[in-house]
This record gives structure tokens, sequence and C-alpha cells, in this order.
């Protein structure tokens, strides 16, 4: 972890398929290379990878995604992903026989916080996770 500034990683995304697993390839080596790429924080790697995973299939199911952006704070990390849709997220509640739509109900099954803003001509969608083991899910969203 980190007692200084946040360190920060930032992938460019295109709008090709293989942008998703590429980019969930990006972030766990990142935070592999970032956490000591020991059994210690693999929970929240996994996260992340499932977390970016989503984020960027949504970008490229509604918009054009720009970039990735990865942060460790001292607690956290912080996943971004930004794209060039001004319209925000919904969360939804699937029925049972959907194929899809629980994309944002995993995120928020995993992150510690969720949220998302728009700014010139692009959104960002951002999701954090602690690095703290007494950490829960699903509070202070």
């Amino acid at each position: 972890m980190t007692s200084g500034p946040p360190l920060d990683a930032v992938l460019p995304l295109d709008d090709e398929p293989t942008a998703a697993p590429f980019a969930r390839s990006y972030t766990i080596a990142v935070l592999d290379r970032w956490l000591g790429g020991g059994t210690g924080h693999a929970d929240v790697v996994d996260a992340a990878a499932l977390i970016t995973t989503e984020l960027v299939t949504n970008a490229l199911r509604h918009s054009t995604p720009d970039a990735l952006r990865l942060q460790l704070r001292d607690a956290s990390v912080l996943i971004t992903v930004t794209d060039t849709n001004t319209h925000l997220p919904v969360l939804r509640t699937p029925s049972p026989g959907d194929v899809g739509g629980r994309g944002l109900e995993l995120v928020t099954a995993f992150a510690t916080r969720f949220g998302c803003r728009c700014f010139t001509g692009h959104k960002a969608v951002w999701a954090e996770l602690n690095l703290r083991p007494d950490s829960t899910a699903a509070c202070g969203r």
C-alpha cells in the first residue's frame, strides 16, 4: 500500500470487443504489482477484475469507452471507466429470465462504494474497493 500520493495508472480504451478482456488483464497486472502479488489482497484483485470487466463492457454496449483509470490510495483501490455517453447508468433488477442486465448489480455487490458523474460530453463510472479486511461491501453507498 501507499502512504504518499495515490498511485495512478491509465489505460486508453477503444471500442473493440477485446477492450474488456484487455482491461481486465491490465487491472490484474497493475494491482498485482502495486499490492505485492501475494495472496493477501487476492479477493480485492479478483473483485477489481470483475468490476473492470463489467464497467468496460457497459461502456462498449452503451457508448464508446475512453479510458480505464486505476488509483491506489492508502486504504482503497479506485476503478474509473470513462466513455462518450452522458446518460448515467441505471441500476435495475432483472427478472430471472433476463439474459443480461446484472452488470451494475455485480459491481455494487463487490464494491465498497459506486458512483458516476457527467462532464462535458463524457461520463465517468467508478467503483471503490477497500483494502482493509474488515471492510464490508454494501455499506456506505
